[in-house]
């Protein structure tokens, strides 16, 4: 097995008290599934056009990856604060993580150019690692899961590695590519604040001072 294909022996910190799954976790999950989904979807588009404008022409796909980057980076950040995760419980992971995609030095679509080009660094692992995520998501939504008033503790544990691998996976993207990290930043504050409307004035999550009333 290549040693890319190993997990790192890095655990993120120990977080045995996530909250009971509710409607508004459930959501929140929900929400991240789609705009990971959509990822994957311009994924496949820059692997099929590497070099020029997708048939689509809704604009160049550099731009649109760097801001489906963004909206990625923000419903991770709803979804960690819906469930009451320290991000600094992540960091390490993260930090691990990124640090061995820069040794491993991820390559991305080789070209039969002259000279040869290579182009989307790391989107590869990308895929990979978001696919995972919406693996495990999938299951945090299914009544199995649903049925139980807490996560499972090895459920929770290997969520919480997958977000700081995806996280990295998409830092180790960003400056691979030099995409520009203060357009990415700009559109991450935005799709924060409209995800955050998103989830708070959705009819399946109660209003806050309905959910004081009930608590």
């Amino acid at each position: 097995m290549s040693p890319i294909s190993n997990d790192l022996d890095v655990a993120v910190s120990p977080h045995s008290d996530l909250p009971p799954l509710t409607p508004k976790a459930t959501l929140c999950a929900g929400l991240l599934i789609r705009v990971t989904g959509s990822l994957l979807q311009l994924s496949g588009k820059a692997i099929a056009f590497p070099t020029g404008p997708h048939p689509d022409r809704k604009g160049p796909l550099e731009t649109r990856l760097a801001e489906s980057l963004a909206d990625l980076q923000a419903a991770l950040e709803v979804f960690i604060e819906t469930l009451s995760i320290p991000a600094q419980s992540l960091i390490e992971r993260r930090i691990a993580k990124l640090n061995a995609f820069r040794r491993w030095g991820l390559s991305g679509l080789a070209l039969l150019s002259d000279p040869p080009a290579v182009h989307w660094h790391g989107l590869g692992k990308l895929i990979e690692e978001a696919g995972e995520l919406i693996e495990l998501l999938s299951l945090l939504c299914s009544p199995a899961c649903s049925d139980n008033s807490s996560l499972l503790p090895e459920i929770s544990q290997h969520l919480l590695e997958e977000i700081g691998d995806v996280q990295a996976a998409m830092d180790y993207v960003i400056e691979a590519n030099h995409l520009p990290a203060a357009h990415i930043q700009q559109r991450r504050h935005q799709s924060c604040c409209r995800y955050e409307d998103f989830v708070s004035t959705s009819p399946l999550v109660p209003s806050r001072s309905m959910e004081g009333i009930t608590s």
